[in-house]
């Protein structure tokens, strides 16, 4: 059996970035790793966020890419893609769209 060598913890290339939406825009928030086999995980204000068919989580050579369908202003929060060795924060915003309901 040969031992796995460390090439040094995984990191962010491309952090995410702070993102302003209109309500029922779609939002794509990305960033990059350092390695393309990384496994990450998505949080939403601390809690692990889980896809559905409203939040798309992909990967794509080295970049993490999580896409809301529809944002909503329950989508406004602070988001984290956390690769083990370090973490990526960005804040969403979703603002009305001006349109009466």
């Amino acid at each position: 059996m040969t031992a796995c060598i460390s090439e040094g913890d995984v990191y962010f290339t491309t952090k995410l970035q702070d993102y302003t939406a209109v309500e029922k825009d779609e939002v794509v928030l990305m960033c990059e790793v350092s390695k393309t086999s990384v496994e990450v995980k998505w949080f939403k204000d601390g809690k692990e966020i889980v896809p559905s068919k409203n939040v798309i989580i992909k990967s794509d050579g080295k970049k993490r890419i999580l896409t809301v369908k529809k944002a909503e202003k329950g989508n406004i929060g602070e988001y984290t893609c956390d690769c083990g060795s370090d973490k990526s924060t960005a804040r969403l915003n979703i603002e009305g769209n001006g349109l009466p309901c």
